[in-house]
C-alpha cells in the first residue's frame, strides 16, 4: 500500500526510504485518508486500473489494522460489482497477510484520487441518510466514471480485464 502523508502520520509510522522493488502491479494500491461529514474515510485506489474502494466512518482500530480493513472492504466491493474476489486474492486472506506500507509515488494516481474524493463528497451529500450499501454504491458510481489516466475508460472495466488476463 502506498499511503499519503496524512495517512502515514495517522499510522504513526516513520517512513524509511526503501529501494524500489518490483511489485506485482495487481497488488499495488494507493490509500488516502480524508474527512467527510466529520468522519474519517479511507480511499483505496488500485494503481493501474484506478478501481476505488471507499470506506466511510473509519475508526482508529480500522487504521491500525489497515490490511484487514482493506481486504474486508475489497471483498464487499468486488461482490457488489460482480468481480471474483478469489481470482484477485489468489488465496484466502487472513490477518497474517503481509502488507508493505510505503509513500505514494505516482502523481497521476494521487490526482485521480483527489478527483474521486470530490465525486464522493458530491454523491455522499446527495444520498442523505447513509447505510453500508449506499456507501458501496458511491464506489460503484466512481468506478463507472471515465478517467483521463486510463484513456477515459471505466476503472471497473480495467479491473475486470486485469482479472480475466491474470494468467
Amino acid at each position: 500500500m502506498r499511503c499519503t502523508k496524512k495517512l502515514l502520520d495517522e499510522l504513526k509510522r516513520v517512513h524509511i526510504s526503501l529501494p524500489e522493488v518490483d511489485i506485482d502491479f495487481r497488488y499495488e494500491w494507493h490509500v488516502n485518508l480524508f474527512f467527510l461529514d466529520r468522519r474519517k474515510c479511507l480511499l483505496f485506489t488500485h494503481t493501474t486500473t484506478l478501481y476505488a474502494v471507499f470506506v466511510f466512518g473509519v475508526k482508529k482500530k480500522d487504521i491500525i489494522n489497515i490490511a484487514d480493513t482493506f481486504w474486508d472492504n475489497l471483498k464487499i466491493h468486488f461482490e457488489s460489482d460482480g468481480l471474483d474476489f478469489k481470482a484477485y486474492s489468489g488465496i484466502e486472506v487472513n490477518s497474517e497477510a503481509v502488507v508493505a506500507i510505503k509513500k505514494t509515488n505516482n502523481r497521476h494516481v494521487t490526482g485521480s484520487m483527489n478527483d474521486y474524493r470530490y465525486l464522493i463528497e458530491t454523491h455522499y451529500f446527495d444520498l442523505g441518510k447513509t447505510d453500508l450499501w449506499r456507501l458501496v454504491s458511491i464506489s460503484q458510481k466512481i468506478n463507472r466514471t471515465p478517467m483521463s489516466y486510463i484513456n477515459y475508460n471505466f476503472s471497473i472495466d480495467h479491473m475486470r480485464q486485469m482479472l480475466e488476463n491474470r494468467n
